[in-house]
């Protein structure tokens, strides 16, 4: 072969390298802000759900140094994150807050809350924000009975609105399971885009893995460098996806939507560890597929 015809066969190789590199990175980087979506709603949902109010409300004649204490004992609580102690004055400046932000008098809410002899007439309470875990029916329930048993006969009212618990569980539930759908979709269409990407690259190979069979080397022997190269092929095309991945997240947190408070580099380390291991788990497999065709192929078959 002339000079010129190895300088176009190199050139032709290294072209096949890189676009195969490029073909897999663009598949990972969809992998990838898939994965960092998934990761951020449900840090998210672990925000919203750990913003669930409980309010404890006690008997007239239990003492508020009594309910301060009951308050101190609930930090050592597993399921609970944060515990709030609502003094009557505080009670009764944000009933005032929320009576003046929605226009109404204090004689228009359908009972008498008046100050009397300097008597504030809303009883100090507690209030309780539950760990993620635990925000759902039954972790509510179950506190629900665990607090009327440690507290019997202090404890008049556990006061959760069950409706907004139960529509950000299933809300953020169904995203899930879409999400996922979407998920395994991409990897079926992942694995066959690069699948083909790798196909197309070993085919100007056929002869040589061909010829080294006619001399005798053993199928091992042969997929050994083939192998080698799919799982650097891997790594370059992960550490490329990355980027692009990255160059798309500054993007959009620049110009579009903040997403301080759903990435943080935890998440986007967790995010280059998969991208990494998917990129060379899909590149070998996919290398072997298409070698194991040509192994098999007669010689015959190859033109």
């Amino acid at each position: 072969m002339s000079q010129e015809g190895k300088k176009y066969s190199k050139r032709g190789l290294q072209a096949s390298h890189v676009s195969t590199i490029v073909g897999i990175s663009l598949v990972l980087t969809m992998l990838g802000i898939v994965l960092s979506i998934i990761l951020g709603l449900s840090s998210f949902k672990t925000s919203v759900k750990e913003q669930i109010q409980v309010d404890l409300f006690f008997a007239a004649d239990v003492p508020e140094a009594d309910i301060k204490l009951i308050a101190e004992e609930l930090h050592s609580w597993p399921q609970i994150k944060e515990v709030e102690f609502v003094s009557s004055e505080r009670a009764w400046e944000d009933f005032q807050r929320i009576t003046e932000s929605t226009g109404d008098s204090i004689s228009t809410q359908g009972f008498d809350l008046t100050v009397i002899d300097g008597e504030i007439p809303i009883p100090p309470s507690i209030s309780i924000h539950p760990k993620s875990d635990y925000a759902n029916e039954e972790g509510m329930d179950d506190l629900k009975k665990k607090m009327f048993a440690a507290f019997a006969g202090k404890l008049s009212d556990f006061n959760l609105n069950k409706e907004s618990l139960q529509d950000v569980n299933l809300g953020f539930d169904r995203i899930a399971y879409m999400i996922l759908m979407i998920t395994g979709l991409l990897l079926i269409i992942a694995f066959a885009m690069i699948n083909n990407t790798i196909r197309l690259a070993l085919y100007s190979k056929r002869f040589i893995i061909k010829t080294m069979q006619l001399v005798g080397a053993t199928s091992g022997f042969i997929r050994k460098p083939f192998i080698i190269q799919s799982v650097l092929q891997g790594i370059f095309a992960a550490i490329f996806g990355m980027a692009l991945l990255l160059g798309i997240l500054y993007f959009t947190h620049h110009f579009y939507l903040d997403l301080s408070t759903l990435i943080n580099i935890q998440l986007l380390l967790f995010v280059f560890a998969f991208i990494i291991v998917m990129g060379i788990i899909i590149s070998v497999i996919a290398t072997l597929f298409a070698l194991n065709k040509y192994l098999r192929m007669k010689l015959d078959d190859l033109y």
